[in-house]
């Protein structure tokens, strides 16, 4: 993956994670804002209906029983005594008109569906509904506990007399209205469809799929639902099973008026998910459980309409950013790989390459990368320019050192001729003073042949001293020659020198760029841990500081690479180095042979001028040999001693000659070594294209 898509994809994260969390946590917000929204709605409903439903029933307690205290009620039932309860009395029937005007407002004002009166006995003397006229009521609870004194809520019931489910509030009927002895009861009778009505009313305000409903604590229905199977005919015949049952159930049983819990993402007698309000009521003296619910998909339409936005937010904000991002990315790898290219043909040893400009103008971390480039580029041509030229120069010694080597061979093997020739000279002349000493006894006769012998020995004798003269200078020039190879050996040497400081400069520079690359590193180091320290905020910039500290650590592998090709120069300089160190150390001991055959040359000549000194003495001894023969036989002897030891002298030059051209053979053949390192160095260098 290129570093352009690796950045795109990071710019597309870093701005697409927190638009995603904070999608996420506007989401969360949103859920838990409608949740609390609809569950407070749910519960002050329910908290609505359970005030509601106290007042209901605590009106309708207060009504019976102002209703039962009414003159015209205790007063009728008085004269209806004092009538042997004979309804069929005119009295009775005058009290009547009245009770039944009465009943007839109550009953509309409050949906009674019956109002009737009883004996204490229980039975019916008046009602506003036929069908319990003359009913024996008389086993009813609610007759027997307000008779007992006690206004009292009976049970929802199904009455059959009726045909409907209702509950009959009964309150005691005193003589004298608030005293005296109970004479009858007051009962008013609740149907279902007001119990219906006020735990439905107000439910569209909630939503269309809002619904209520009372059960005990088996969950049988007490109200109809207001969705679904059980929207009539369902109280007192249908028991449903629902986890808001299950939790009321204990509740109920235990009178806990003070539970309330909202629940959601449960499923109702429906089989929908929903949210409800689940509180401990009163329905009139018995504890019932309320249920207020409202279908789940309908609570959070809003939250989805809200993920809907979100979502296009974030597609809008996904391109906005992905084309941002894309040319973000191009302003960065664009230089980043233009450096990258010139610092992979800079590797590749090319280093005519440049950086722009426009890069090396850059005030940011590229910038500074592009001018570091620049600064090794530099640094490194002059640095092979400056190893090219010293090379050079020890090639042009080494060729210079071959050539005197050669010519100090040549010299050498002159001398060594010259030596030879000496040496046969004096054999000869062995064999003529034996020729001489054989012949003492014609001296006399020979005597000037003897003098003639003399002279040429004389004449040979200069000869031999020219040509020790000759093999002196060309010592000399051999001393000269070896002195200059030296000069230029050491020469050599401080370029060598030179350049191997070149080399630690230039891994000095690499060591400032290395440097240079490990603050970059550090800098995106403390760049990560500010990020880090921003939290989720600052994920995305420790991102790119890991993308920055890679380049840096890119840079420190390609400033490797180039550590690398100057440990090999160097290596190979340290050898030129070695190789020169002997070659100085061989020039130096060719100076000390060299003069050393100088002081032979010195020896040979002292022993030829005492050899022409000898062949004066033999000339004048020949001309006194007439007179003193004796003296003559022990001046040949002498000569012939003599001539012995010039044999060896010459023939120890002979040996030094030898030994010279040996040191001279050696001397090129490091002559040789030594070029051939410094080519080394140039072909090494010459791959440089600068």
């Amino acid at each position: 993956m290129s570093l352009k898509t690796k950045l795109i994809t990071i710019v597309l994260a870093i701005s697409i994670i927190p638009v995603i969390l904070v999608g996420a946590l506007s989401h969360y917000s949103a859920s838990q804002s409608i949740r609390e929204e609809v569950f407070t709605t749910l519960e002050m409903y329910s908290n609505l209906k359970e005030s509601e439903q106290s007042k209901f029933f605590a009106e309708i307690k207060v009504d019976v029983e102002v209703f039962a205290k009414s003159q015209e009620i205790y007063k009728s039932l008085q004269i209806l005594k004092l009538n042997n309860w004979d309804t069929r009395s005119s009295a009775w029937r005058e009290k009547v008109k009245y009770i039944e005007e009465s009943a007839r407002l109550k009953k509309e004002f409050f949906e009674y569906g019956a109002i009737f009166i009883t004996t204490k006995e229980g039975d019916v003397l008046f009602t506003t509904h036929d069908a319990l006229k003359g009913v024996d009521l008389s086993t009813r609870e609610y007759i027997q506990t307000s008779l007992g004194g006690e206004t009292n809520f009976s049970d929802l019931f199904y009455l059959e007399f009726v045909g409907d489910n209702i509950m009959v509030v009964s309150t005691p009927i005193r003589e004298y209205g608030s005293s005296g002895l109970i004479i009858g009861t007051l009962n008013m009778v609740v149907p279902q469809k007001v119990f219906d009505g006020f735990v439905h009313s107000g439910l569209d305000k909630l939503g269309e799929s809002a619904n209520a409903y009372l059960i005990n604590a088996d969950g049988l229905l007490l109200t109809n639902t207001l969705l679904g199977d059980y929207t009539e005919g369902a109280a007192l015949n249908v028991t449903i099973n629902t986890k808001a049952v299950d939790v009321l159930r204990e509740h109920i049983e235990n009178e806990n008026f003070d539970f309330h819990e909202v629940m959601y993402d449960y499923v109702d007698y429906r089989g929908v998910r929903i949210f409800g309000s689940l509180e401990v009521s009163m329905l009139g003296d018995t504890p019932v459980g309320l249920i207020v619910e409202i279908d789940e998909s309908e609570a959070l339409a809003g939250l989805r309409a809200l993920i809907n936005r979100i979502l296009l937010s974030t597609l809008v904000i996904v391109i906005l950013v992905g084309i941002i991002g894309y040319f973000v990315a191009i302003s960065i790898t664009k230089p980043i790989k233009k450096i990258s290219d010139i610092s992979l043909k800079i590797a590749d040893k090319d280093l005519k390459q440049k950086i722009e400009d426009s890069l090396l103008k850059r005030k940011d971390e590229i910038g500074n990368l592009a001018r570091s480039f620049e600064k090794m580029t530099i640094n490194l041509k002059e640095f092979i320019e400056t190893a090219d030229n010293n090379t050079k120069n020890a090639v042009d010694s080494s060729k210079e050192l071959s050539v005197i080597t050669e010519e100090m061979a040549k010299a050498s093997d002159y001398t060594a001729n010259s030596a030879q020739e000496v040496a046969a000279n004096t054999g000869k002349q062995l064999g003529a003073v034996g020729e001489t000493a054989a012949a003492v006894e014609e001296i006399s006769a020979t005597m000037q042949n003897i003098a003639a012998s003399s002279n040429d020995m004389a004449a040979m004798g200069e000869e031999m001293i020219s040509t020790i003269e000759i093999g002196k200078e060309t010592v000399n020039v051999a001393t000269e020659k070896m002195n200059k190879i030296d000069m230029e050996s050491k020469q050599v040497g401080v370029a060598m020198k030179k350049v191997d400081e070149s080399s630690k400069d230039m891994g000095n520079i690499l060591n400032v760029i290395n440097e240079i690359s490990d603050r970059t590193n550090l800098l995106s180091l403390n760049a990560a841990i500010e990020a880090a320290r921003a939290g989720e905020a600052g994920r995305g910039f420790a991102v790119v500081a890991e993308e920055i500290r890679k380049l840096a650590e890119q840079s420190i592998e390609s400033t490797d690479r180039i550590s690398k090709l100057i440990s090999d120069n160097q290596k190979v300089i340290d050898d030129a180095n070695s190789s020169l160190d002997v070659t100085i150390e061989a020039v130096e001991e060719g100076s000390k042979t060299i003069n050393e055959v100088d002081n032979k040359f010195e020896e040979i000549r002292e022993l030829a001028n005492q050899t022409a000194m000898q062949i004066q003495d033999i000339s004048a001894s020949t001309q006194e040999v007439s007179s003193a023969s004796h003296q003559m036989a022990q001046t040949f002897s002498d000569i012939s001693e003599s001539s012995k030891q010039t044999t060896e002298e010459v023939q120890s030059i002979s040996a030094a000659v030898e030994e010279q051209s040996a040191s001279m053979e050696e001397i090129a053949s490091i002559s040789e070594s030594l070029s051939a390192s410094a080519e080394d160095v140039l072909k090494l260098i010459k791959e440089f294209n600068i």
